[in-house]
This record gives C-alpha cells, sequence and structure tokens, in this order.
C-alpha cells in the first residue's frame, strides 16, 4: 500500500506544507496578520512525512483486515463514527459549506482513529480551528479589497479634479503671460512663476499618488495569491487521499483563484487610467 502512486502524492504533499511554512517570508507575513487572525496553527504539523505516511499506510491495512469481519460494519465505518450511515452527497456539500476542506470526510472514515487525525486532521472539521481561521482570513481578504477599492476611487477623483484645476490654471497662465509680455509688469511675471511652480507641484504630487496607488493594487494583489497558494498547499494532502484525479481539481481551482484576483487588478488599474 506504501508504494502506491497516492502514498507518494500524500508524502510529496505533507513535505510541501512543511517546507512552505518552514519559509522566512511565511513567518513574517504570519506575524503580521497576527493582530488580525492568528494563522500559526496551520503550519503545527509536529509529526515527520514517513511517520506520518507509515500511520496512515497501517491504518488502511487494518482496516483492511476489518473487512474480512462484517460486510455490514465496514459500511458503517464509512461514517464519521463507526455505526453512522454512509455521508450522501448533499451532506458532504453542506460540511464543504462550512469550511471542511473536500475530501474530508472521506478521510476521516478511514484515519479517524490515528495520531495524525488526532493532533492535526481534526482541525479542520467543520466549526473547527482552522475552518474559523480561513473564515476569518476571508474577512480581511474582504476588508482590505474594500479599503482598496475605495482608496481607488477617491484618487481617481481627486486626479480628475486635478486635471480640470490644471486645466483652469493653464488658462489663467496664458493671460497672465499676455499681461506681461504687453505691460512687462513685474508683479504679472511674479505670479506667473508662481502658478508655474504650483502647477508643477501638484503635478508631481499626482504622479506620486497614482505610483503609491498602483504598487499598494500590485503588493495586495501578490499577497492575495499567496494566501490562495498557501491555502491550496495546505489542503491537497485531502485530495491526494481520494486519489490523483481530486489534486487535478485543486490544481484547477488554484488556477481559477489566480485568474480572478489578476482580472480584478486588470480592471482596478484601468478604473485609475
Amino acid at each position: 500500500i506504501g508504494q502506491f502512486p497516492a502514498a507518494g502524492e500524500v508524502s510529496r504533499a505533507i513535505e510541501a506544507v512543511r517546507s512552505f511554512c518552514a519559509g522566512e517570508e511565511v513567518t513574517s507575513n504570519f506575524k503580521t496578520l497576527a493582530d488580525v487572525v492568528d494563522l500559526r496553527p496551520l503550519c503545527e504539523i509536529k509529526q515527520a512525512p514517513d511517520e506520518i505516511l507509515h500511520e496512515l499506510t497501517e491504518a488502511i491495512e487494518n482496516r483492511t483486515a476489518s473487512v474480512k469481519y462484517s460486510i455490514d460494519i465496514a459500511k458503517s465505518w464509512l461514517g464519521r463514527h463507526p455505526g453512522d450511515a454512509p455521508l450522501i452527497d448533499s451532506q458532504k456539500q453542506a460540511y464543504i459549506k462550512r469550511g471542511e476542506p473536500v475530501g474530508y470526510r472521506d478521510a476521516v472514515s478511514v484515519y479517524s482513529m490515528t495520531d495524525f487525525f488526532q493532533k492535526y486532521l481534526k482541525s479542520w472539521e467543520a466549526g473547527g480551528q482552522n475552518p474559523k481561521m480561513m473564515a476569518a482570513l476571508d474577512n480581511v481578504v474582504l476588508a482590505q479589497d474594500t479599503v482598496v477599492s475605495n482608496l481607488t476611487y477617491q484618487v481617481g477623483n481627486f486626479t480628475q479634479d486635478l486635471k480640470v484645476a490644471a486645466q483652469e490654471r493653464a488658462a489663467i497662465v496664458e493671460r497672465l503671460k499676455a499681461l506681461a509680455e504687453a505691460a512687462a509688469k513685474a508683479e504679472e511675471r511674479r505670479k506667473l512663476e508662481a502658478l508655474a511652480a504650483q502647477e508643477k507641484k501638484l503635478n508631481q504630487t499626482a504622479e506620486a499618488m497614482e505610483a503609491k496607488v498602483e504598487a499598494a493594487q500590485d503588493a495586495w494583489n501578490k499577497a492575495k495569491e499567496k494566501l490562495v497558494r498557501f491555502h491550496t498547499s495546505s489542503t491537497s494532502f485531502l485530495e491526494a487521499l481520494r486519489g490523483r484525479g481530486r489534486l487535478e481539481a485543486l490544481d484547477g481551482r488554484r488556477g481559477r483563484a489566480s485568474a480572478a484576483l489578476q482580472r480584478r487588478g486588470r480592471e482596478q488599474r484601468q478604473r485609475l487610467a
């Protein structure tokens, strides 16, 4: 059983999560978000990958042996606890809507007695610690999206007002030029120079603000993409337990999430333009 392709997928998925969590950038990001939502428990996998895989393999072998005693008992183990009726798809979807990763209920039916389940997987159960943290993180992302959208709107209005003011100021400058050339008055020349300097400063301010907003949008979009990748990595081992087809579905979902983030960034830049 340990030589099956799915076993290798599980081992690689767990190792990927451990490597991701060990990165300095991830640690720094978790500290930054600590006041809003503490994500550190997501990385609390204390067992080594080989130990986890061995334990999961042993659980499969024990469950396979138990089938020999009674087909009815084996069917009852498809649920959350021995004796429960198997869950139908609509029930599984209800758990998924409450924050459980796809495939969690299928994994529970086999691995519920392992240390890996008791120490880590159990925290992904609907209403548990990890789904609550992910929900809190979703709220943070939504709030930041709202802040960025409002800031983009306000800067857009400011830029438009600045353009109108610049046009009006240009007309005044032209009139003052005519007065200065005709009458050669020092006062008109002074006003002309002051207005020209003011116009230059305002234009520089507008350009700097637009550059900062664009940089902030890009940084936020990249941060969201990293969070999506982390969530995908942290739950991918459950898909691996159900077979390679589930992993391909998870990759598709991650691609769609990344495309949505890029599309939203383009729309915001277009509104700024």
